[in-house]
């Protein structure tokens, strides 16, 4: 686990990629790649809101590269719906995906919510 500074999921995974770019370790990009996108399950991207609170914005499933570029999936995000009478920001997380480990965490006995239909 880890922390950096990004704008969304997707970037974080462009900013480990120069991190690791400028350690003056030479390394075909493609391999980098490969290795970023293989060693990050998950990205959780957490922001500032309007009001000042800092929320979990999304988390995110790092896919396996797709002709050579990153690909990530938001599992949960969320969802502003309004503002209440002292300001303060309301909203609630959505499911947007199932994730690909799925199946796996359901065999070792760890159940996901279900997909809103």
């Amino acid at each position: 686990m880890s922390t950096i500074h990004a704008n969304t999921p997707l970037d974080c995974l462009f900013r480990m990629e120069t991190c690791a770019l400028l350690s003056g370790i030479e390394i075909p990009l493609m391999a980098l790649r490969s290795q970023v996108a293989s060693a990050i399950d998950a990205v959780v991207h957490t922001g500032r809101l309007s009001d000042g609170s800092r929320k979990v914005i999304a988390i995110s499933e790092v896919l396996p590269l797709k002709n050579g570029e990153y690909q990530t999936q938001d599992l949960i995000a969320w969802k502003t719906d309004g503002v209440d009478a002292d300001g303060k920001i309301q909203g609630r997380f959505v499911l947007k995906a199932r994730p690909t480990f799925a199946e796996q965490a359901s065999l070792m006995g760890i159940e996901l919510p279900e997909m809103p239909q």
